[in-house]
């Protein structure tokens, strides 16, 4: 018996016509960028930990954690600085 169709025949065909159908949709239906055309980004903060976590408030102060290695990061009274919660007012 002769195989009509290979396994990748029928996938194939889908991403084609899925293709076909965003390329048809145009750029007109996509939205605008998050980052305005133009604008520069602005440093906040510099250090030589990891920085994550960053959220805006609805006021628009943003915060963001700073992660410090416990093992190294310790105050002058040998207390453990386990991390920081930074605040950015960007008014």
């Amino acid at each position: 018996m002769k195989k009509l169709l290979s396994a990748w025949s029928v996938p194939g065909a889908v991403l084609v016509v899925a293709c076909v159908t965003l390329l048809a949709a145009g750029a007109e239906d996509v939205a605008p960028p998050i980052v305005p055309p133009g604008a520069v980004p602005k440093k906040l903060f510099e250090s030589k930990v990891l920085t994550e976590g960053v959220a805006v408030a609805p006021d628009g102060q943003v915060y963001f954690s700073e992660i410090t290695f416990s093992h190294r990061s310790q105050d002058e009274q040998g207390t453990i600085e386990a991390g920081f919660i930074w605040h950015y007012d960007p008014a």
